[in-house]
């Protein structure tokens, strides 16, 4: 198994509030994805508020090689957010990231 994921290459990722992004990420070498979890934090804060503020709808999707998140949501402008995306990979626990950026609607570009 290669210990390379593909996932968007802008870090932190933009987002306007009211977008819903959701992600296919490429496993190179991999075979079997399964089991994944997400926490979501919000500006660093030591809570998990995935749940919370409902901020995923659907489910994780595997195929050979690649996973798909489930829909992301509920981002409120001026805020920063993590996802902890936990999976396991051809039967070995891994660990990744998504960062976004969240600006208000009004804001200028």
């Amino acid at each position: 198994m290669s210990d390379s994921v593909t996932f968007p290459t802008e870090v932190p990722i933009p987002l306007t509030e009211g977008e819903q992004p959701s992600y296919t990420c490429l496993v190179d070498g991999s075979t079997t994805i399964s089991g994944a979890t997400v926490a979501i934090y919000k500006n660093g804060s030591g809570s998990d508020i995935s749940t919370s503020l409902s901020m995923t709808t659907g489910s994780f999707a595997y195929g050979t090689g690649y996973f798909t998140t489930p829909t992301f949501r509920n981002f409120i402008g001026g805020n920063k957010y993590v996802a902890v995306i936990t999976l396991t990979i051809d039967g070995i626990v891994d660990v990744r990231k998504i960062q976004w950026t969240v600006s208000k609607a009004k804001d200028l570009q």
